[in-house]
């Protein structure tokens, strides 16, 4: 009798071992989301989380949490490069540069022209200064030396009665 006992005791762990278990989970959005933020392409999202691109491509139809996560994770990558570039204008930066130099052969021999690779210094944008302050420090949180643009017009009507006009 004990032999039968233990046929069906494989039987049973075959029937549970049958077919794929589902990993999705809040935790994989999470992470997910925070691979899009570094840069991270679908293909090493989906292999960091330890499953196929077939079963990337599946979850991103069936949960949108998922495929939200990802949009949201390489909007916030967007974002943070356009403000670090804004950043970056509007103190100043170096950079390197090709241009080409004609350099003479000698007296009555000609000249070529060789590509050089030179260091250029771009100075802050006050553009993009004034544009960064507008964005960053806003008057309704800094009233006392905030950098809005926002404007106040104190009017009266005809009874005298002060109202505002807000022109920004």
């Amino acid at each position: 009798m004990k032999p039968e006992t233990k046929q069906s005791n494989k039987e049973s762990k075959i029937r549970k071992k049958s077919g794929p278990k589902e990993l999705h989970n809040e935790r994989m959005d999470k992470i997910a989301y925070n691979l899009a933020v570094k840069g991270k392409s679908n293909k090493e999202i989906y292999s960091i989380l330890g499953i196929t691109e077939v079963t990337g491509i599946k979850w991103k139809k069936v949960y949108k949490s998922f495929e939200e996560a990802i949009r949201k994770g390489r909007k916030e990558l967007r974002n943070n490069l356009v403000e670090k570039a804004l950043l970056k204008t509007a103190m100043g930066f170096d950079a390197y540069t090709t241009k080409a130099l004609a350099v003479s052969d000698g007296k009555d021999m000609g000249a070529h022209v060789e590509k050089v690779r030179v260091k250029e210094y771009y100075p802050p944008n006050v553009a993009a200064i004034k544009f960064f302050l507008n964005n960053r420090k806003p008057m309704k949180d800094y009233p006392a030396d905030g950098w809005g643009e926002k404007q106040e017009i104190e009017l009266s009507n005809a009874n005298n009665e002060p109202f505002v006009i807000e022109i920004k």
